[in-house]
């Protein structure tokens, strides 16, 4: 994940932030088939996300230099590309096959997703803060379609462990 922050103090212990994010999500899985082959499939998806959040300062610490905060929001997100990668083994462990196939057109476009976030920051100057927080993500929409896992909802539902430098 990589990307840059707005963030807007309405009071001194809540803000409004928007953010522009590269984000990428995915999963892999094996099978095995009973040609004594084994198949590993890897799945990535590549969005382009504008989280909006609303921020809370829970506490105040270090003569209200540094803070712990409570973020949540929403992440509506535009898909840039999503590829399997698969890799046949033989019986023996050895690569028999590597393939790469790009299926932008075979997914939904668009994710939306829920997220919250607890973190810590601090301010290193006047001009400067740094922190570091964990964020859970959800999808609530289905990313499968009639040509893609068509049996399945599938969602993205990550785990993100953020850190930062923010310009006062």
């Amino acid at each position: 994940m990589g990307g840059s922050t707005f963030e807007y103090f309405l009071k001194e212990k809540l803000s409004l932030g928007a953010e522009l994010f590269y984000s990428p999500n995915g999963f892999s899985f094996d099978r095995n088939y009973q040609t004594s082959q084994s198949v590993n499939y890897q799945f990535r998806y590549n969005y382009l996300s504008v989280p909006l959040k609303i921020r809370y300062n829970l506490i105040n610490m270090f003569e209200k230099r540094g803070h712990i905060f409570i973020k949540t929001g929403i992440a509506p997100s535009y898909l840039l590309r999503a590829k399997v990668k698969t890799t046949v083994y033989s019986e023996n462990n050895e690569i028999i096959d590597k393939n790469e196939v790009i299926f932008n057109d075979n997914i939904t476009k668009f994710d939306f997703a829920g997220l919250g976030e607890i973190g810590l920051s601090t301010k290193t100057s006047e001009k400067f803060v740094i922190y570091l927080s964990v964020m859970h993500k959800r999808s609530f929409n289905s990313f499968s379609t009639d040509e893609f896992f068509p049996d399945n909802q599938l969602k993205h539902n990550s785990f993100h462990i953020i850190w930062g430098l923010n310009f006062l």
